[in-house]
């Protein structure tokens, strides 16, 4: 039993997360990136929403396995009345 519960925390670890970078333009105020953050973390397979106003940066960290899509991501940006510059994903051990 011991074997069969450290294999699964072994396999639920090696699991990978995805991270993904959007740079966007025209967040001008705090109200834009609470929208963000909100609408994101709404999303069923994001962990954690990280918004940087300085950079004009959303930092989407996705549960291990999962994604979101392009268009998605373009969507949920554009509804919250900024622009999309980019795009960049990585995966995250």
């Amino acid at each position: 039993m011991k074997k069969i519960v450290f294999l699964l925390s072994f396999l639920a670890m090696s699991a990978q997360a995805e991270v993904i970078h959007v740079k966007v333009q025209g967040m001008v105020c705090s109200l834009c990136s609470q929208g963000l953050t909100k609408k994101f973390s709404a999303e069923k397979t994001v962990s954690n929403v990280k918004v940087d106003m300085d950079e004009k940066m959303v930092t989407i960290t996705t549960k291990p396995e999962q994604t979101v899509n392009d268009q998605t991501i373009k969507t949920i940006v554009e509804d919250n009345g900024v622009a999309l510059v980019s795009i960049h994903r990585m995966n995250h051990e």
